[in-house]
């Protein structure tokens, strides 16, 4: 079989399946290159409206110096903004792990002090614990009270509860720090036409 191949000189209109920012990118430049009808086909309206308004402003801010470097500098601003969601994810990433570390340590270091008592002793333990969350009226957590018992008999926990909490907090932070970060990075983009389409 022998395909025949096609004169692309002879192609004038050109149709892009998809207005996402691939689409948006080779539609704009199927325009540029001087294709007579250029179709984006997208099944989001949303999208598609997008990717017009997108199109427009990038080929507008071909028409003068001044636009261009105005496109540039928010083009680099975007950058920037990239950058700086990478850096402050990245960070919160990096305190959940160590949170997470520190607190693993301590855990182990407990399981290791627990392994070592009786079933009696472990009986007692949970024993204390129930007294004090009873006599506490719901004013201590489970943490605390085992932190309690163990410190009465004479069990250290190295920090094992608050390292737990403690790592619970970070992890909400982090994923706090991670949520404004990506928020501001897709309110910079969508101010300047740029913003992420899904």
């Amino acid at each position: 079989m022998v395909l025949d191949m096609v004169d692309l000189t002879s192609i004038k209109n050109i149709a892009v399946i998809g207005g996402g920012t691939m689409g948006s990118g080779i539609a704009q430049v199927a325009l540029l290159s001087g294709y007579e009808k250029v179709t984006v086909i997208d099944l989001n309206p949303e999208i598609l409206e997008k990717s017009k308004q997108l199109i427009q402003y990038r080929i507008e801010s071909l028409e003068s110096v001044e636009k261009f470097n105005q496109f540039m500098s928010q083009v680099t601003e975007a950058g920037d903004a990239t950058q700086r969601f990478g850096e402050q994810a990245q960070s919160a990433a990096s305190q959940i792990t160590s949170s997470f570390s520190g607190a693993a340590t301590n855990i182990n270091n407990l399981q290791q002090q627990l392994t070592r008592l009786s079933p009696e002793q472990l009986a007692a333990v949970n024993a204390r614990v129930e007294q004090l969350t009873e006599a506490q009226m719901g004013g201590m957590t489970a943490n605390e009270a085992y932190a309690q018992a163990f410190h009465e008999m004479g069990i250290s926990a190295d920090g094992a509860g608050k390292s737990i909490e403690g790592a619970g907090q970070k992890t909400k932070d982090g994923a706090k720090k991670a949520d404004e970060a990506s928020s501001s990075f897709i309110a910079l983009g969508a101010a300047h036409g740029l913003g992420c389409q899904y």
